[in-house]
């Protein structure tokens, strides 16, 4: 399975990120690292789940999808953090 790191911009005021959110999280190993940078573990390309996140957000939204294949940080939540170690 592939580590894949998801961010996204938003660019309209008021947008509402429900759809967005509740479309990463459709997946079954997944992890919010900042307030729009999110974590998950899957077989897909990072070509195919930008194409079907792209469908939650507006023409106008910016939206970053990359298989890592090495990670560090500092200052995340640790259960996030915890749970990129136990399923990296």
């Amino acid at each position: 399975m592939k580590n894949i790191l998801i961010a996204y911009d938003l660019n309209k005021t008021g947008q509402v990120y429900d759809s967005l959110i509740q479309a990463i999280e459709s997946y079954k190993y997944y992890g919010k690292i900042q307030c729009s940078v999110w974590y998950i573990k899957t077989n897909q390309t990072a070509t195919v789940i930008k194409d079907y996140l792209s469908l939650f957000i507006d023409k106008n939204d910016s939206l970053f999808v990359c298989e890592m294949i090495d990670c560090d940080w500092f200052g995340i939540y640790p259960n996030v953090a915890k749970y990129i170690q136990d399923n990296w």
